[in-house]
């Protein structure tokens, strides 16, 4: 874990430090990649320990911020992985669109409306089998984060409206605009 994260450090401080046009105001696409932990919060606490994601995202420029397309995968880790429990993972497949203002020089608000598909994988118990259950619904994710040059750090709520349940969490999302 400690090397995860040194990688991850560096690689934002690189990014820091290089020169860029990412999402300038005479740009009018952008392209960039995010990864994004994060932490369950509420019901989904009970039954996952933190999620791990990738992201793809298309920024457009349109009046003062971005009008964004985002899509990705995000894979949801149980608390409990042990014989006694055949829940063995949850992965989120967004899509969604989205809005990111810019509030002043390098900070910014968004918000994200969308549809995300739910599979859930299990232990199906005949000769250790890996099973899958398919749902989807809803999904909104407000963010506040900051940018300088090609790097995006953002503090974000997500929340997938399935039916009957639902699967929120708060994550970062430190993201490369190019």
């Amino acid at each position: 874990m400690k090397k995860i994260f040194t990688m991850i450090f560096g690689v934002v401080l690189m990014c820091m430090a290089l020169p860029s046009m990412a999402q300038r105001e005479g740009k009018l696409v952008s392209v960039g990649f995010g990864i994004e932990p994060g932490i369950p919060v509420g019901s989904a606490a009970d039954i996952f320990n933190f999620n791990m994601g990738f992201t793809a995202r298309v920024s457009v420029h349109a009046g003062p911020g971005f009008a964004t397309f985002t899509s990705g995968g995000i894979v949801m880790i149980p608390k409990n992985i042990d014989q006694n429990n055949s829940f063995v993972a949850g992965v989120q497949i967004p899509f969604k669109a989205g809005y990111k203002y810019i509030i002043a020089r390098h900070f910014f608000v968004m918000g994200e409306l969308g549809y995300s598909i739910y599979k859930s994988y299990y232990d199906s118990g005949s000769n250790s089998n890996l099973a899958s259950t398919s749902t989807g619904g809803f999904t909104y994710a407000p963010s506040i984060g900051v940018n300088f040059g090609v790097t995006e750090l953002a503090l974000r709520y997500e929340s997938i409206n399935l039916s009957g349940d639902r699967v929120d969490y708060m994550g970062l999302r430190i993201g490369f605009n190019f």
